[in-house]
């Protein structure tokens, strides 16, 4: 294997690269529009999320909102490969409504990989969930989208 080419590897979101971001007033369109993948790469190993935190700190952000701002919305992204997954995925939306934050969450499973891209194209910022994970992957492909990667103390990137 040593000296044999792999060919080329892309991201799995490398498209993204290609998407012109559209400019928007931040003054009225900032925190309107938030994504957050649960799992943008099968890869991604769902015990080191922190998907139940985010949901506290958005229902805190809501709480907290000025009612003169636009309230924002957030969207989890990706897909459930097995059981587990469909009762972690459970858990988050029951959390949601436990918060009374259901109606500014929305939750994607199993997208197209071009639903993926115009969802990352059109949202403002991404939040880093990954508390273990070792390059970031998330964040480029937020970066490659445009998106504002929004990360918290306890992520492990850079």
């Amino acid at each position: 294997m040593i000296g044999q080419s792999f060919g080329s590897i892309y991201l799995s979101c490398e498209a993204l690269c290609k998407l012109v971001p559209i400019l928007l007033d931040l003054s009225e369109e900032f925190l309107k529009h938030i994504i957050c993948p649960f799992a943008l790469l099968i890869l991604i190993i769902y015990m080191c999320c922190a998907h139940s935190l985010q949901l506290e700190a958005f229902a805190l952000v809501i709480r907290n909102l000025d009612s003169a701002l636009p309230t924002p919305k957030l969207q989890f992204v990706g897909s459930c490969r097995n059981e587990a997954d469909e009762m972690r995925l459970q858990k988050l939306k029951d959390q949601a409504i436990e918060l009374k934050v259901d109606g500014h969450v929305e939750f994607h499973k199993n997208v197209t990989y071009r639903n993926l891209v115009e969802l990352l194209g059109a949202a403002i910022a991404g939040l880093h969930a990954m508390t273990d994970e070792h390059f970031g992957i998330s964040v480029v492909e937020y970066m490659a989208a445009g998106a504002i990667p929004i990360g918290t103390l306890f992520t492990s990137i850079f």
